[in-house]
């Protein structure tokens, strides 16, 4: 046929491949879409830059607050108000430190839902080359369902993860962070306070960052596809 190797990006793709195509197993390579590490690249949480600090100043978050970002749509299926409410009974609970920040947009009522919730506050979207700031000056990464292309870029730049323990892609978590019991979030919450340490956020960033670099980057990416494409038929 015209086709001697795919390379799919999605986890339905390659099945669908054998199925419609008859292209044998052994000729589809499934990789995940790749990060610019130009744009998204480690950040020193323990000494940020002065424009991250004054970033962080200006959302009105303290040095000793432990911010947890979400990047994205506000929708059910997305489910950051999952989040919010872990972050909600943490401060109810007196762990205060805990802040979420969530950089989107949604409904005004799911956004009111998100507000109403304790030590919660939202950024309308930012462009890409803003993006890294964001992160920069947030300790902790949470998406609550689904996958998401900004898990990437958030490991790249060194924050650890929370995610739904129903995601297909578990590496991007594996060595850099914690699933949570999907639509739980007291699960959640006792999920954030195992990073409450900074010291073990440091550690879990810097092997997401290094992880990443090995293997989400483009320059990875590119180089193992042209290893797959090169190796014999």
């Amino acid at each position: 046929g015209i086709f001697s190797k795919i390379i799919s990006p999605t986890f339905d793709d390659p099945e669908s491949l054998v199925r419609n195509v008859a292209l044998p197993k052994s000729k589809i390579k499934l990789h995940s879409l790749g990060v610019d590490t130009d744009i998204f690249s480690w950040i020193n949480r323990t000494d940020r830059e002065s424009t991250i600090n004054n970033l962080r100043a200006k959302l009105g978050f303290k040095i000793e607050d432990i911010v947890v970002i979400y990047t994205g749509r506000f929708t059910d299926q997305k489910n950051p108000l999952c989040l919010a409410n872990a972050i909600d009974y943490l401060n109810r609970d007196g762990l205060t430190m805990f802040r979420g920040l969530f950089v989107g947009k949604g409904s005004d009522l799911y956004e009111k839902k998100i507000l109403n919730c304790r030590g919660c506050s939202i950024q309308d979207f930012v462009s890409v080359e803003q993006l890294p700031n964001y992160y920069g000056l947030a300790d902790i990464g949470v998406w609550p369902a689904q996958e998401s292309m900004s898990q990437l870029d958030a490991m790249s730049t060194g924050l650890p993860l929370i995610l739904s323990d129903t995601i297909e892609v578990v590496e991007r978590v594996e060595g850099n962070g914690f699933l949570y019991s999907d639509c739980d979030p007291i699960h959640l919450a006792k999920q954030l306070q195992k990073l409450k340490d900074q010291k073990l956020r440091i550690k879990l960033g810097r092997y997401g960052a290094k992880k990443v670099e090995d293997n989400f980057s483009w320059r990875s990416i590119a180089k193992s596809r042209l290893e797959f494409f090169l190796a014999s038929k």
